[in-house]
């Protein structure tokens, strides 16, 4: 079986595709956070697990936790509940944290954006994190 980065790629640039022409990049970069959230959770794992649920009743129950969290509304309209419904047909629900994962770097890098961190041995005044974040700036 492929590992799960491989099987969320595809998912994850369709997904890109769709929010790109949308202009909603943010708002599913969010909705995808919160579908992770959900099926990473110990509860929701143990309840996905069970055989006795449909791939359709998976499906809606991520939908229903995730549409009602701040952040994940997306997963309520049509395009969020294909999704859900897709990934559980194909037993991938799974696989939302790598979607996620690889959809926000897609998206950083649309944006142009690159993630840093500044670790320093001594305190730092926000003097000095100003200076560090405008030399950041113009140099990326």
């Amino acid at each position: 079986m492929a590992d799960s980065s491989t099987v969320a790629r595809p998912y994850a640039k369709a997904l890109f595709d769709l929010a790109s022409a949308e202009r909603a990049l943010p708002k599913w970069s969010a909705a995808l956070g919160v579908a992770a959230a959900v099926v990473g959770d110990v509860n929701a794992k143990r309840v996905l697990a069970n055989p006795s649920l449909t791939d359709a009743q998976r499906a809606e129950l991520v939908t229903s936790v995730a549409s009602g969290v701040a952040g994940g509304e997306v997963l309520g309209t049509l395009h969020g509940r294909n999704l859900l419904k897709l990934l559980a047909e194909n037993d991938r629900l799974m696989a939302l944290p790598d979607i996620a994962a690889q959809f926000d770097a897609l998206k950083a890098q649309a944006e142009n954006k690159v993630k840093v961190t500044f670790t320093s041995a001594t305190p730092v005044d926000a003097a000095l994190a100003e200076q560090v974040t405008k030399a950041l700036t113009q140099r990326l």
